[in-house]
């Protein structure tokens, strides 16, 4: 089950670099339109999927009606505020580069630590080693 879950980290890792390659592309546009076509297109393609799946019995009624949905949402309000505050950071002349590489290592970060702290998820020596390892390298694509 493990390296099925890998697959699907690297294909979200894959469509996630493009996904911010193309807001880089969109930088000049104003940064509410573009996340509006981004949402506009989210709600396109999960409703092709989910009708999709739902043909094949993979979706019911009940996935909809979860108690966790409310976590969902919330994710979905702070992936828009991070396109919005993504592209006013091209807007003001960050290369995509550094803005990027902080968004990707910073988030990654946060979620380790919310994980840690919320979730009660393990942490070992060698987690912190990899998370301090990413942020030095943040700061060496960043800085230098």
């Amino acid at each position: 089950m493990v390296a099925i879950g890998i697959f699907w980290a690297v294909l979200a890792a894959i469509a996630s670099g493009f996904f911010l390659f193309t807001l880089k592309l969109a930088d000049g546009m104003n940064p509410f339109a573009v996340s509006a076509y981004v949402r506009l297109a989210g709600v396109v393609t999960a409703v092709v999927l989910v009708l999709f799946f739902w043909m094949k019995g993979g979706v019911t009624v009940g996935d909809f009606s979860n108690k966790l949905s409310f976590y969902v949402i919330a994710g979905g309000i702070a992936i828009a505020l991070a396109d919005i505050f993504l592209l006013k950071s091209f807007s003001n002349g960050t290369p995509g580069y550094i803005a990027i590489t902080i968004l990707a290592g910073g988030g990654m970060a946060l979620a380790t630590l919310l994980s840690i702290l919320i979730l009660g998820e393990g942490i070992t020596l060698f987690k912190l080693l990899g998370i301090g390892l990413v942020l030095i390298g943040i700061s060496i694509l960043s800085f230098f």
